[in-house]
């Protein structure tokens, strides 16, 4: 903000966005200089991103040093046993003067020898990914100020995708779920909301918004997302986003319906979603 403070947000709402038409120069002075001060969202990516994200990377890492350890152990026994043995064969081989016995010999007992300090490295090893594990520098892709219109903006096209999270997100509320957005394309879940109700159900819903009725496409990971989750999977289409009343219609496990037609995602007819409509 103009002020310095930052706050993540989901990237879909950039789409609702809508160019100014005027100079950005002649606003941009008026509002913030962006210049290359980039130390504001720095600190804000490694302090309330960055570093609790380390903290859970460590902490899982920590908590599963034990457990590797232990795997190393009984790795390093196993193949002592089996070296063990060998040897003792081929000492009796050098007693019988089997040719190359001396050498395949003393490769075992260096084997055996260098065994522990194989183990301690290993372990080593183990410590060194906790140590090693830190943050890395905070890259600045892309840069937009965005301010306040002079007047309402024109319609955007992308205005039918926000009247759609809108409308299915009080739809959920109103049932008294608890929502989560997870349409962040980085997370690839390969739906939108993450909707939690009172008596327990999860619905993973992917929004779609359309004005007038038309059909929708879903993404090779969204029909993907829709297989693996079946049941819980839901795609809630809101259409005549453009008036006063759009209309949702929910769809339960669009996969498990066959309702889908393979294109470069997934096409679902209007009349599909419709006839096909669960509560």
């Amino acid at each position: 903000f103009s002020d310095g403070r930052c706050e993540s947000t989901p990237a879909h709402l950039l789409l609702t966005l809508t160019p100014h038409r005027e100079n950005p120069s002649a606003i941009v002075n008026d509002w913030i200089d962006l210049g290359e001060d980039a130390q504001p969202v720095e600190s804000y990516v490694v302090e309330k991103l960055g570093a609790p994200m380390l903290s859970g990377i460590c902490g899982e890492l920590e908590s599963q040093l034990e457990g590797k350890k232990k795997q190393i152990r009984v790795s390093i026994n196993l193949r002592k046993s089996e070296l063990l043995e060998r040897r003792q064969k081929l000492k009796d081989a050098v007693a019988r003067a089997v040719p190359a016995a001396r050498t395949k010999l003393n490769d075992c007992e260096r084997e055996l020898n260098e065994l522990p300090a194989k183990r301690a490295a290993l372990e080593a090893g183990l410590i060194e990914e906790i140590e090693n594990t830190r943050l890395g520098a905070v890259s600045v892709y892309l840069r937009a100020l965005v301010v306040p219109p002079d007047e309402e903006p024109p319609q955007s096209t992308h205005d039918a995708e926000v009247v759609a999270l809108e409308t299915v997100v009080k739809y959920e509320r109103e049932h008294g779920a608890q929502i989560e957005d997870v349409s962040d394309p980085q997370l690839m879940r390969g739906f939108d909301l993450e909707s939690r109700r009172p008596d327990g159900e999860v619905r993973y819903i992917e929004v779609k918004g359309r004005t007038g009725m038309a059909s929708v496409e879903l993404t090779r990971n969204e029909w993907k997302q829709a297989e693996n989750h079946q049941d819980r999977y839901w795609l809630y289409t809101v259409y005549h986003c453009e008036s006063e009343n759009p209309t949702l219609y929910r769809c339960q496990n669009p996969h498990g319906k066959g309702i889908g037609k393979p294109k470069e995602g997934v096409i679902v007819n209007a009349s599909d979603i419709i006839s096909n409509c669960d509560e």
